[in-house]
């Protein structure tokens, strides 16, 4: 006959699972810390705050179409302390085949580069782009510049006299702010 194996007297039963809540704690103490730090990280996809070291970085970003959109969004938030990337916004300005990026260009550099003295004749240019999305924000931007737009009156007061041009009224409306006859809040 044979006998089954007695089961351990004692507490020789603890060993094993000391043995596994060790090898449990090895295992599962770097992957807690891993997730600890994936939740106490930034949201995927978002940005630090730009810097004002960023910009050449950033400038170089707008000759890039994957990166422009990114690009021009932190040179915004960065508002003035980004005026030397001006002449870079610019050139987003000659990309024909991305109106929206334009568009967006046309209004970072009424607030990058609004003592810039290329910036006005670059929104005068803007004026007569063929997207009519471009033309109002360029409006909208020399308005808000007010007085430091005064070399845009003239093609302001083309756009108003053109019967045939739907931005008249907005002309007319950027033409007093820069001049001045609107009152300010």
């Amino acid at each position: 006959m044979q006998t089954e194996p007695a089961a351990p007297k004692g507490k020789l039963w603890v060993v094993p699972w000391l043995v596994c809540l060790g090898l449990a704690i090895v295992v599962l103490l770097p992957v807690g810390h891993y997730v600890w730090k994936l939740y106490r990280s930034e949201p995927a996809g978002r940005q630090k705050a730009p810097r004002p070291e960023d910009v050449p970085e950033l400038t170089r970003q707008l000759g890039d179409p994957i990166q422009r959109m990114g690009a021009l969004l932190a040179l915004a938030e960065l508002g003035p302390e980004a005026k030397s990337a001006v002449p870079a916004v610019i050139r987003v300005l000659d990309d024909k085949s991305a109106n929206l990026e334009r568009a967006i260009a046309v209004r970072i550099l009424g607030r990058i580069g609004a003592g810039d003295p290329s910036t006005v004749p670059a929104l005068c240019r803007a004026l007569t782009d063929r997207d009519l999305d471009v033309q109002i924000m360029a409006i909208n931007t020399l308005a808000e510049m007010g007085t430091h737009a005064k070399d845009a009156i003239p093609a302001l007061n083309t756009l108003k006299d053109d019967e045939e041009s739907p931005l008249g009224a907005a002309a007319a409306e950027a033409l007093k702010k820069i001049r001045g006859e609107e009152a300010k809040p």
